[in-house]
């Protein structure tokens, strides 16, 4: 059932069959929602315009480099986002709050600090969402997963929703395909 799991074999799979049962969490990424922040009117606001002095940026432990008073929001975003700080900022806005999610789903915190994550919305305050990991069970183990895609002895599984019914899977060789294909390269062989 594509709409529960879906499966892709790469060719060190061994045939045979899986079955997945009792999905009863799926992944979520950690998010970390900041204070609204005072004086900001746009995104286009530099932190300049928000009284800032200080642009010392630490999110889980990556020090966030180039950032100067005379950048705005947008551009704080961006350095962030494509920072190797493992999140992804996002303003709201109508609410003039950030908030920064996992790039990778699972119970990994977050943490901000440095002069600007205050002014950011980042406070003792902030409100944080922790991750969770995906409950399931593979052939009859109950196990976890940080990600809902994940890789096992070759097969990739994409776990879609949450069910309690069992879904099998099944690996095996593509004897067709291997003919087609040889079929094919015999025939295009001849031609020329």
């Amino acid at each position: 059932d594509a709409s529960k799991v879906t499966v892709t074999a790469t060719n060190v799979a061994s045939a045979g069959s899986t079955t997945i049962s009792e999905v009863t969490q799926l992944a979520t990424s950690t998010v970390v929602i900041g204070e609204e922040i005072n004086n900001l009117k746009s995104s286009k606001d530099t932190l300049n315009e928000l009284n800032v002095i200080e642009t010392k940026l630490i999110i889980n432990g990556k020090s966030i480099e180039g950032i100067t008073v005379n950048d705005t929001i947008d551009s704080i975003i961006s350095e962030v986002n494509n920072s190797d700080a493992g999140v992804i900022m996002y303003l709201d806005s109508f609410s003039g709050k950030m908030s920064l999610t996992s790039k990778k789903p699972g119970a990994e915190s977050i943490t901000v600090e440095g002069e600007i994550a205050e002014k950011l919305g980042f406070t003792v305050n902030m409100e944080s969402k922790l991750g969770k990991n995906a409950i399931l069970t593979i052939n009859g183990v109950k196990t976890e997963r940080s990600s809902n895609t994940f890789t096992e002895n070759g097969i990739t599984y994409s776990i879609k929703q949450t069910f309690t019914d069992t879904v099998t899977t099944t690996v095996k060789n593509d004897t067709d395909a291997v003919y087609d294909n040889i079929k094919s390269f015999i025939d295009n062989y001849n031609e020329l």
